[in-house]
Formats: structure tokens, sequence, C-alpha cells
């Protein structure tokens, strides 16, 4: 590898001394340049010497030396596979929104183009192009101008025919358009796909598109802006029809996680090898002190999560069940209804986030009868094999209901010993440790394996244990 350092005058400003090009041709080893100036001059040399160069990446490049690096690529680079440019942002950019830089890539000049990784810059992509790529990587910060238009991309997400990496961030402008008629859905190759915008530019680039069901899918939907009651309907609003994502009634592990600091459901299909993972998250406006006005919606917001979540999946495939949120807006009538649905389920895990709210109305809800009508009176979630809780222990009857629920589960015909119990509970009050053993005598006839940890006072009890 041959380097080439900047000049003196590069090594005056930090801001174009970090600017590097790799240029690697066909059977030579790569060339490195180092500093604006080489970075410059290495540039305008590939306008007459690049025909053999099969990869080019430009890292850290300063808006200065973009216009040369266009006039490259309006010329053309036959047998260019894999291109990389990563523009630097001035730190001194003011509170003035910056516009995102964008190219044009024609087919004719870049026939041999496979993988294009665009960082604080994007592509004005067309079809044919975009049928031959493997993998295409455009981020932005949200908060520039001069977004890409949604509609020509969605033409492009429709030729997917070899693209394996998908992943854009916040480059297209926020499309009026409700509705995209005429369009079926392209099936694709993808292996993996990240997606960060608004919640329908999500969901029209979804439904260009068939993602395999052994894919890994990330999408974060931005909601900044919006009021946190609404935020729900905008996670659903980015789930296309079924057909698009065939992993959604495959799913069988949901996580729902709801706190000020993260909001998000992932899920996994644990009977694929390699496993396969959707990521849904919500990216909101979350205050660094939260209020108790904002903790209220939060609540709610948890709520819809835990009451809807069998309209996003199958509940027939689902058998682990994980919630972290505050539990005390989710009433009795809710958890009722959730194990009514998923009542295949075999793990459970419920953790309070501020550890706060008694687990008492789920553990109640594991004690109602099924009104399934094969159910025979068997109690909700017939099946269960694990029961994890995380949460407050307002009162020492707090045990005695568990051991209540556990007891009636098993006369009711549900299965009679657990794999295991685990209760991890925070109380405002001292508890014996000879009470602890008791009730962990007590528990062990139900769990081959049974934890219960009582939790001392002391002060802040925020941290999910649970979290991933």
């Amino acid at each position: 590898m041959v380097t080439f350092r900047c000049s003196s005058l590069d090594a005056k400003h930090p801001s174009t001394r970090r600017a590097y090009l790799r240029v690697t041709k066909w059977d030579e080893d790569p060339l490195e340049f180092w500093g604006l100036a080489a970075v410059e001059a290495a540039i305008r040399d590939l306008r007459k010497h690049g025909a053999q160069v099969w990869e080019l990446v430009a890292k850290s490049l300063p808006h200065s030396a973009l216009p040369e690096l266009r006039v490259l690529l309006q010329c053309g680079l036959p047998r260019l596979e894999h291109l990389g440019v990563y523009v630097d942002w001035p730190e001194d950019r003011g509170t003035e929104k910056q516009p995102l830089s964008s190219f044009e890539l024609p087919l004719k000049k870049f026939a041999a183009l496979r993988s294009l990784v665009l960082v604080d810059s994007a592509a004005h992509l067309t079809p044919p192009l975009a049928s031959r790529l493997r993998c295409l990587i455009m981020y932005s910060d949200p908060d520039r101008s001069g977004l890409l238009p949604l509609m020509p991309f969605l033409d492009c997400v429709g030729c997917f025919d070899c693209m394996e990496e998908f992943e854009v961030y916040n480059c297209f402008a926020l499309t009026s358009v409700k509705e995209v008629g005429g369009r079926q859905p392209h099936k694709s190759r993808l292996a993996f796909m990240k997606i960060e915008d608004y919640p329908l530019n999500i969901f029209h680039m979804l439904s260009a598109i068939i993602v395999p069901a052994h894919a890994n899918v990330v999408l974060w939907a931005n909601v900044r802006g919006a009021l946190v009651r609404e935020c729900f309907d905008a996670l659903t609003g980015i789930l296309p029809d079924r057909s698009c994502l065939p992993i959604l009634p495959r799913v069988s592990n949901v996580d729902v996680y709801c706190t000020p600091e993260r909001c998000y459901i992932t899920t996994r299909v644990a009977n694929l090898d390699p496993m396969s993972f959707l990521h849904l998250e919500l990216l909101m406006d979350a205050p660094d002190q939260p209020t108790q006005a904002f903790k209220h919606d939060l609540g709610e917001l948890f709520e819809n999560m835990v009451r809807h979540i069998g309209d996003i999946f199958s509940p027939l495939q689902v058998d682990d069940l994980e919630f972290v949120g505050d539990i005390d807006h989710v009433p009795f009538s809710t958890w009722i209804a959730t194990f009514n649905r998923f009542y295949g389920l075999r793990h459970l895990k419920m953790d309070d986030y501020e550890r706060r709210a008694s687990p008492e109305k789920l553990i109640s809800a594991l004690m109602t009868a099924s009104p399934q009508p094969y159910a025979n009176n068997a109690p909700l979630c017939t099946n269960l094999e694990r029961l994890v809780l995380y949460g407050d222990m307002p009162q020492q009857e707090l045990l005695d209901l568990i051991h209540v629920c556990l007891k009636s589960r098993k006369e009711m015909g549900a299965r009679a010993i657990l794999a295991r119990l685990e209760l991890r509970l925070y109380s405002d009050k001292e508890c014996p440790a000879e009470v602890e053993n008791r009730y962990r005598e007590l528990f062990s006839p139900f769990a081959e394996r049974t934890v219960l940890r009582i939790y001392k006072p002391s002060g802040d009890r925020l941290g999910p244990l649970s979290l991933h």
C-alpha cells in the first residue's frame, strides 16, 4: 500500500488534514491519500486515469472538495464496484439547516457499481442502477434541508433484484402521498434492512418490496414533535401488508419496551437458522427530566402496546413475551385480553421500569379461567413454563397472592411445575431473611428452579434488570 501525506498547508488546518482517499485499481495495491491537497489532486488525476479503479473511498471529505468529486463522477468510473463517500460537516455551522449533498450516478458511467455507501450525502438513483446494487447505505442527519424526493426512489426499491444490505437514514423529504397505486411489491434477496425515517416514508418503502422472512430488519420511526399519545398509531402505521414482511406472522419472541429513554418492540423468529429479528422503534422527543405528565402519557402508550400487540403479530406463533414499562397503567382487563390471545405462551417476563408498581393485576389475570370454548376452565396461558416478574412489593400479601396463583393454576389444569420462577421485588419495608426463605420454600413445589430476591430500601430503583 502506497501512502501520500498532506501538504504543510493542510497540516495547519485539522479539518482539511483529516481528509482521506483510498483508490484501488485492478491488480494493484491500494493508494492512500491524506490531507485535502493530496486528496483533491488524486481526484483530478482520476478523471484521466480512473478506467481501472474498482474501489474509491473518500472519508472526512470537506465541502470544499465536493465540486472536484462531482466532476469526477460526471466523467464516470466504468469498472468501479464500490464507492464510499463520507462528507465532513463543519463543527461551527451554526443553527441554520445545512443542505444534504447529493450526486448523480448514471448507469452507463457506473455499469459495474455493486456497493454504494454515502454518509452525510445521498445519490439520485435510477432503477437500472439500483437493480444491480448489492449494498446501499445512505445516511443523513434528520435536520438537513434539501432532502431527496421519495416517490422516484420507490421505483428504485421496486427494482432491488440483487440487493442484500439496504440502509437509509433520514434522506427523504416527508411525503404527503398517503397511497401509491399501481405498484406491486417486488420480491427481494435482502438479508439486512435498516431504515430511519418518517413513519409514512417507511411504510411506502416497505410496501414496494417483499423482504424475505430470514432477513434482519430494523425500523426507526421519526415521531419527534408528535404527541406521545399519537405515537402508537405511528408504530403500527409503518407496517405494510403482511405479504411484504413475511416475518410478521412467524415471530415467536416479542419484547415490548417503553421507558423515557427508549420505546420499541423487538421480535425474533426462533425456528430459523440463523435466528432472524424485526426491531420497531419510535424516536421521540424525550425530556432530560421527564415530567409526571410525560410519564403518564408514556404509561398510556405502553398500555396501548400491551393491548394491541396481538394485532401486529400472530398470537398462534408467539410463545415468549417480555414487557418493560410502567405496569401501573395496564389494567387487569388488558392483561386478561392479552393473555387470552396468546394462549400458547410458554415464557412471560414483566419488568416494571421504575419498580414502583406491583405486578398484582398481572398475577390475578393468570388465575383467570380462559374463555376459549375448548379450554375446559383451564387458566390463561395454560402451558406457561417460565414466569419472571420485576416490580414493587408494597405488602407481604403480594407473596401470598403469588402462592395462591401458583396453587390455583395447578388445580385448574395448567402446567403443574414451572421450569423457572423468578421474582425480583423491591420493598420500602425490611423483609426478614427468614420470611424470604419461607416463601421460597412455599414456591419451590411449583417450579424446578425458584429465584426470590426482595431488595431492601436503597433509594433509586431505576434501570430495568431485563434490559438487553
